[in-house]
């Protein structure tokens, strides 16, 4: 008997190889390096891309993009991702042109459940006209770690403003000389801001911490020092819980302002600034 295969099944062995054939994954890890090309594939430090817009296009959601030594320009940050710098001095310009005037050196703008991690990063605007450290406006949670966010130009180290419900943790950070204040936290119409910092240096900014509508601050172990005023708490939606932390030498310490909560948890220092102002309750535990 002679069997003829005719262009049916010709196509289905075609489509049982190819679906045989994996798709194509983002990897999970990339690199970037001041000596990069954004024309590499980012898998390796041999193959690093050189910008951090690049790291996030090749990586997958929610994967890390290593950042290895080098100077970098400004980023919008869209989706789940974590930015490392372990490796050496990494650090974020000032410059006032091109992608460099982002309002942000890196500017959050992600979905509601996202969550971005960002350690180890210098943020330094100088000659920036207006531009800020880190800022999120959109996104689940913001993490900063071991990160200095200086020199901002009439902004501050650290803007949180999202427009949903959202998190802030910094820790081990220096946030300092910026223009504008230290950390702001602003949640927008109908979102509330759950924010804690420790371990943390706030230096010589125009504001140290700013706090606003329905953001509450939680700050241990750290130094509030050398600012225009320390801890501000502005409407009554918005709170600030202190423990183990040294607030002195700024012009004044605290204020609390429309009904905004400054509390101490035990184990603060308030001394040695020009008007200390006061903690408006006083509670044992953090």
């Amino acid at each position: 008997m002679t069997h003829r295969y005719g262009f049916g099944a010709t196509l289905l062995a075609f489509v049982m190889i190819f679906a045989a054939v994996p798709a194509y994954a983002q990897p999970f890890a990339v690199f970037i390096s001041g000596d990069g090309n954004d024309v590499n594939n980012c898998l390796t430090p041999a193959t690093a891309c050189r910008t951090l817009a690049q790291g996030q296009t090749a990586v997958v959601a929610g994967g890390v993009i290593h950042v290895l030594p080098g100077e970098y320009v400004t980023v919008a940050i869209t989706k789940s991702v974590q930015i490392i710098a372990d490796q050496g001095q990494a650090s974020i310009s000032g410059s006032t042109s091109g992608i460099d005037s982002l309002f942000a050196g890196i500017m959050v703008n992600a979905g509601p459940s996202d969550v971005v991690l960002v350690r180890g990063i210098t943020v330094d605007r100088h000659g920036s006209t207006g531009g800020g450290g880190i800022a999120l406006v959109a996104g689940g949670a913001l993490h900063v770690e071991n990160c200095t966010l200086v020199n901002a130009g009439a902004q501050f180290g650290i803007h949180f403003r999202p427009s949903g419900n959202s998190e802030l943790v910094v820790s081990n950070s220096t946030i300092a000389n910026n223009a504008g204040g230290g950390i702001e936290v602003r949640p927008g119409a109908g979102a509330s801001a759950t924010v804690t910092i420790d371990n943390t240096r706030i230096l010589n900014n125009n504001r140290g911490i700013a706090v606003f509508n329905r953001g509450h601050v939680t700050v241990r172990n750290s130094t509030i020092s050398g600012n225009t005023s320390g801890v501000r708490a502005a409407q009554a939606n918005a709170s600030a819980r202190i423990a183990n932390s040294t607030i002195s030498g700024n012009q004044t310490g605290l204020i609390a302002v429309r009904g905004g909560q400054i509390v101490s948890h035990r184990g603060n220092v308030l001394t040695d600034n020009v008007n200390d102002g006061a903690f408006t309750g006083t509670v044992n535990q953090l």
